[in-house]
């Protein structure tokens, strides 16, 4: 079954422009053409741009994203190669994950602390008053290290 750039691009939910995009370059195999002259999308079109959104999403480079499409050309004597490279992305999508889960955590302790100041109606007169009782409120020590790994420990709870 072949599909004309508007269902493809509905489907994927993604612009025609970006299909086009991906085709020009060179990061999935050639695309049909209808004997107008319109292009066509097969299954397995579908499926490499499924693959190739779900790595955009991960923030892998179109550079890095072509150099697995030709890898996936070439065939199964590439598979260590594509493996290191998705290992890679992996790793650091892992780490991305976890920093903006440390993030959400702070957010969501200082949060807890301004719902507290509001109630008990505190006012603090400056910065550095209000980041001494945020950190006395999650026990801190006032020593970067320490407390990134105080906070951390915390967060991570």
């Amino acid at each position: 079954m072949y599909y004309n750039p508007h269902e493809v691009a509905e489907m994927l939910n993604t612009t025609i422009p970006t299909l086009h995009y991906y085709e020009k370059a060179d990061l999935l195999p050639t695309i049909q053409r209808n004997s107008s002259g319109a292009r066509i999308y097969s299954s397995q079109n579908i499926e490499w741009l499924q693959m190739i959104i779900l790595m955009r999403a991960a923030e892998i480079p179109i550079k890095e994203i072509r150099n697995y499409s030709q890898l996936l050309k070439i065939g199964p004597t590439t598979s260590s190669e594509r493996y290191q490279l998705i290992k890679m992305y992996k790793k650091t999508v892992e780490t991305r994950i976890a920093n903006m889960l440390n993030s959400l955590k702070w957010l969501e302790a200082k949060t807890n602390f301004y719902q507290e100041m509001l109630a008990e109606k505190i006012n603090y007169t400056s910065f550095t008053e209000e980041s001494q009782a945020f950190k006395e409120s999650l026990q801190l020590t006032g020593d970067f290290l320490t407390d990134r790994k105080i906070l951390t420990e915390q967060l991570l709870k």
